[in-house]
């Protein structure tokens, strides 16, 4: 043992920095979303390449996790949300629905987005967060053709 003076003059260690505060956990799981199609059934939507769906379809999204501030829009080549009729569902995973007013633009290019009603991301009750997703679509048929001022040049 050394004297208590020889003691006093060693070097001590320094104190351990405070730990971080934990951040909550991402969500693991990936979301599903499907077009619903009367009298056709579902269709697995991708979000790495358009997915074509006819002027009338629905729209179902599930996420991992009860997911209280999840919400499902649909966007125009513009960011512009259409309207529609939404629901939600929470239980062990989030079901989302969304029914467009009105029956799609043929030709249209869209996004369905998932994303937090007041951020961005979503979040679970156990803290975990899922940053948006979307799934591009088009809407099948020809978009209607460009008015155009009758010709006024000369014959």
């Amino acid at each position: 043992a050394l004297p208590p003076a020889a003691a006093a003059t060693l070097p001590r260690s320094p104190a351990p920095a405070p730990a971080a505060p934990a951040r909550p956990a991402s969500i693991e799981a990936e979301p599903v979303a499907v077009a619903e199609i009367e009298g056709r059934g579902e269709l697995p939507l991708s979000s790495a390449a358009p997915t074509i769906v006819p002027p009338g379809a629905t729209f179902r999204v599930s996420a991992p996790g009860a997911c209280a501030d999840a919400r499902v829009t649909l966007l125009d080549a513009a960011d512009a949300v259409l309207p529609g009729t939404a629901s939600r569902e929470l239980g062990a995973t989030t079901r989302l629905a969304l029914g467009p007013a009105a029956p799609l633009p043929p030709g249209a290019h869209l996004r369905l987005r998932l994303d937090g009603a007041t951020s961005a991301a979503l979040h679970d009750a156990a803290g975990g967060s899922l940053a948006p997703r979307e799934w591009p679509l088009v809407v099948s048929g020809d978009p209607p053709l460009a008015h155009r001022p009758p010709h006024r040049g000369r014959r």
